[in-house]
């Protein structure tokens, strides 16, 4: 059994136990509590791989750390979602096709109630009077 083998062995179970813990810091009486173990774990998880010198590792656990201590606050939740490393780049695109689709509506809102302004003329307007 090699290194990188081992590793994924011996740490599999830490990926599992963090996503268990994400789920359950959702519920709102322990789950702060939650958070704040995912967060402790993924420091600690940062630290080792530093200490490995995976820069790469110690990245992404230093920000789950960090996404772990937000969710700590209310409604701080909603940062997990930037957890879910394979839908990240899916729903950044959603997002984005959901902005253009946005400002299309918008741009065609602006023009059609410059064309109905625009249906009512002059008809009405008196000019000011010095």
């Amino acid at each position: 059994m090699n290194f990188k083998e081992y590793y994924i062995i011996k740490e599999g179970w830490l990926d599992k136990l963090q996503v268990a813990l994400d789920v359950i810091g959702f519920e709102p009486t322990v789950g702060t509590g939650a958070d704040a173990a995912n967060s402790v774990i993924s420091a600690l998880r940062s630290a080792a791989a530093i200490a490995r010198r995976d820069g790469d590792a110690a990245k992404q656990h230093a920000i789950d750390a960090g996404i772990s201590a937000i969710s700590m606050v209310p409604f701080g939740d909603v940062a997990k979602i930037a957890k879910l490393r394979k839908f990240r780049k899916p729903a950044v695109k959603a997002a984005r096709l959901a902005k253009d689709a946005g400002k299309g509506i918008q741009t065609r809102r602006r023009r059609q109630s410059a064309q109905h302004i625009a249906s009512f003329g002059t008809a009405g307007i008196t000019p000011a009077t010095t």
